[in-house]
């Protein structure tokens, strides 16, 4: 699966941790329409993204299992789609 469009880079945060994962790096891109792409990486891959559509609900695509892949659904002979996640609750 592709990731999702991004437009100009708004801001870059690196949030460091204390275990041997290391760096968190968190960039924000808005296109000229207002849709917003958070963009989560660590040691250089890429492995989050939260996509905030302008007109609609926000959802995120995840790479659950490392492999630089963001991961699909297969339906029959359909081609391949990615499901997105919705943020039900959030503390």
């Amino acid at each position: 699966m592709q990731p999702p469009t991004k437009g100009e880079l708004i801001s870059e945060l690196k949030e460091e941790s204390s275990s041997t994962e290391g760096a968190t790096v968190v960039r924000v891109y808005e296109d000229s329409a207002g849709n917003r792409v958070r963009e989560f990486s660590m040691r250089g891959a890429v492995f989050q993204y939260e996509v905030s559509p302008k007109d609609g609900p926000r959802y995120f695509l995840i790479d659950n299992d490392g492999d630089g892949l963001f991961e699909s659904r297969f339906h029959g002979y359909e081609p391949r789609i990615m499901v997105p996640q919705w943020a039900l609750f959030q503390f």
